[in-house]
């Protein structure tokens, strides 16, 4: 027989209606409950459930002969998690678990090697969800070099070499730089990302 606070118990001729269980649960009176039956006609509302698990009145072990998860305030069924995201949905974590696993639908690894940015329509290299763009590293043209001079002199060696023209000596700096690509990586962090596909 369940024990219930305040020193409340059932004969064993006493019809225990859903609503003398309702109104025991919405006094927070019962506790101690162990291997407790509930007939499907009982009508036990999944709310007053909820709210016995919410209140630490039912041990885990007596959950674990219920017919489904208790729903109801502080529950969230698990086709409300899926419907949170949508096809098209991305999800983040760090642990590399694919979400299929525990929210449900179909999920693939997303954008490797890529940041996210915001969607733009005025700015044509943002203006269209998932196109790629921009360089892990970048060799710059001579357009992409600032405006810049040399100063030389006019002494024979110190690097300079001299040819003739129609207007007379010119004189041709020493080459420096090797072309090598720059690194082009904003301040990142590694995460996983999960695109839903169905």
């Amino acid at each position: 027989m369940a024990t219930l606070i305040r020193g409340k118990t059932f004969s064993p001729l006493e019809q225990v209606t859903a609503k003398k269980l309702h109104d025991l649960v919405d006094e927070g009176s019962v506790t101690n409950i162990s291997n407790a039956d509930c007939a499907s006609s009982m009508a036990l509302a999944n709310s007053k459930l909820a709210n016995i698990v919410d209140a630490g009145k039912v041990s885990g072990n007596s959950l674990f002969n219920l017919a489904s998860t208790p729903s109801g305030a502080g529950y969230l069924p698990a086709a409300n998690l899926l419907a949170a995201f949508p096809v098209g949905s991305i999800y983040i974590n760090v642990t590399g678990a694919n979400p299929g696993t525990f929210l449900g639908g179909t999920w693939v690894a997303f954008g490797s090697g890529k940041v996210l940015v915001g969607l733009d329509s005025e700015d044509e290299a943002f203006d269209t969800a998932e196109k790629p763009g921009g360089e892990k590293t970048h060799i710059l043209t001579t357009d992409e070099m600032p405006a810049h001079t040399h100063a030389h002199g006019l002494a024979s060696g110190n690097g300079y070499t001299y040819t003739g023209g129609a207007g007379g000596v010119v004189a041709i700096t020493g080459s420096t730089g090797n072309g090598v690509a720059h690194n082009n990586l904003q301040p990142y962090i590694v995460v996983y990302f999960w695109k839903r596909t169905v």
